[in-house]
């Protein structure tokens, strides 16, 4: 069987951990893959976000939402996927966006996170 799975890999070249935010991520007809989401994506780490594909005829999607606390602020980073079946086209947005695969399955796109990646969203620390 096909898999219409998305993996998102993330690499953190911030001098600060990336933590997962769940409430802030979604998943639509797909689960959390073994080990996913991971968190914390250590400062100078690489890692996987999986989102399995649980639904043959649908495939995957999601949406994985990570921050980072800073001294005076906290920064969103938000990284979508879409895996679709029926559809030769995948989806994929995020902060830090580099290569992906905009057709075939799975989907497998990289992202890399610096300290000139705007964020999806900035709050301030109270």
């Amino acid at each position: 069987m096909a898999n219409f799975g998305v993996y998102l890999s993330v690499k953190n070249s911030m001098t600060r951990a990336m933590y997962v935010d769940l409430s802030r991520s979604s998943l639509d007809s797909c689960s959390w893959g073994s080990g996913s989401p991971p968190t914390p994506i250590k400062a100078g780490q690489s890692a996987t976000i999986y989102m399995n594909d649980d639904e043959a005829s649908i495939g995957a999607r999601g949406t994985a939402t990570y921050f980072i606390v800073e001294p005076e602020e906290t920064k969103y980073y938000s990284f979508y996927g879409s895996c679709p079946v029926g559809s030769s086209s995948n989806g994929c947005t995020g902060p830090g966006l580099g290569s992906w695969n905009d057709s075939g399955h799975p989907l497998n796109a990289s992202f890399e996170i610096t300290t000139s990646t705007v964020p999806s969203a900035i709050e301030p620390n109270t």
